[in-house]
């Protein structure tokens, strides 16, 4: 979670293995986010043993003014003093965004496309459009969606919203709003 706190998205990645090709990982770079825009207050509230060396530990943070909390799941191989740690669950979460190659994407500066798409995750429908979504830890993610003219967004040819991110967006998406029209 320091790591987190830091920035230090790609040594927290390295750490936890989420198990990501290198073309699924655009937001997982360091200092990718602002240190206003990344989690804050993060800690551990409950350790549960669920098994021999296994554990689920219940983790509680803040990013922005939303407080969440979250379970990450880990185990330990080895013996000691040779005991590593692993990550079956991590506070891995996703970013998601309209699936249209007619219109460019960037998300905290980053420009994405179909290809830096989270496989792993689910890929909503929403009023016709396609959603995708990108592997991201828990912040606050700037969106900007540039469709080049009036024609594709009702809003005009640049818009730019933020979505709050958390471990939970995995499992239960919920798509942003971004005055987008086909």
């Amino acid at each position: 979670m320091w790591l987190l706190e830091h920035g230090d998205f790609a040594k927290a990645a390295a750490k936890a293995d989420p198990g990501l090709e290198d073309a699924e990982k655009p937001l997982m770079r360091d200092g990718i986010l602002p240190q206003a825009s990344r989690m804050t207050d993060s800690r551990i509230t409950h350790v549960e043993r669920t098994g021999f060396g296994a554990y689920d530990v219940t983790v509680a943070y803040q990013v922005g003014d939303a407080n969440f909390t979250d379970t990450v799941s880990l185990h330990s191989t080895g013996v000691m003093p040779y005991v590593s740690w692993t990550f079956d669950r991590s506070l891995l979460g996703a970013v998601y965004v309209p699936d249209d190659t007619n219109v460019a994407i960037s998300v905290a500066g980053e420009k994405v496309s179909r290809a830096d798409a989270y496989s792993a995750a689910d890929h909503p429908t929403r009023d016709g459009v396609g959603w995708m979504a990108l592997a991201a830890y828990p912040g606050v993610y700037v969106i900007a969606i540039d469709s080049g003219g009036p024609r594709r967004a009702s809003f005009g040819p640049m818009r730019a919203a933020q979505e709050i991110v958390s471990a939970s967006s995995l499992a239960s998406p919920v798509l942003p709003r971004y005055g987008y029209n086909n």
